[in-house]
């Protein structure tokens, strides 16, 4: 969407091609880490996953793809969803994989008053 956004046209093609020729590929390879997971984190942290893949495909996807059929893109409707993914996308997926992260104890814990060994400063 970012190339849509703006007046390069052939960045535009070049990234319309390679979506639509790896689109899929990344997606089922998404598909098939959700499932492996189901092995490793809790069934509701697979359940949030399967909800991430099909908040993906239903929505992002079919967004992108209504897009970028267009020859000519609409350039507010690609400033739109490229604002929305660089904020509500990162931020869901990021929070997705928080949730996970603490479910599997891969958090770091702050460390209160912790002290360098080269000085007297307390690290907070």
């Amino acid at each position: 969407m970012y190339y849509a956004s703006g007046e390069n046209k052939e960045f535009y093609k070049v990234a319309k091609a390679e979506y639509d020729a790896k689109v899929w590929d990344v997606l089922d390879e998404f598909r098939v880490v959700i499932s492996r997971s189901r092995r490793l984190v809790s069934e509701a942290a697979y359940k949030n996953l399967c909800l991430l893949y099909e908040y993906v495909v239903r929505d992002l996807d079919r967004e992108v793809s209504n897009i970028i059929k267009m020859d000519k893109p609409d350039i507010d409707q690609a400033l739109i969803f490229s604002h929305r993914f660089s904020t509500e996308v990162s931020q869901k997926l990021d929070d997705d994989i928080d949730l996970i992260a603490d479910e599997m104890d891969l958090k770091v814990k702050p460390k209160e008053n912790l002290k360098r060994p080269d000085s007297q400063s307390t690290i907070h």
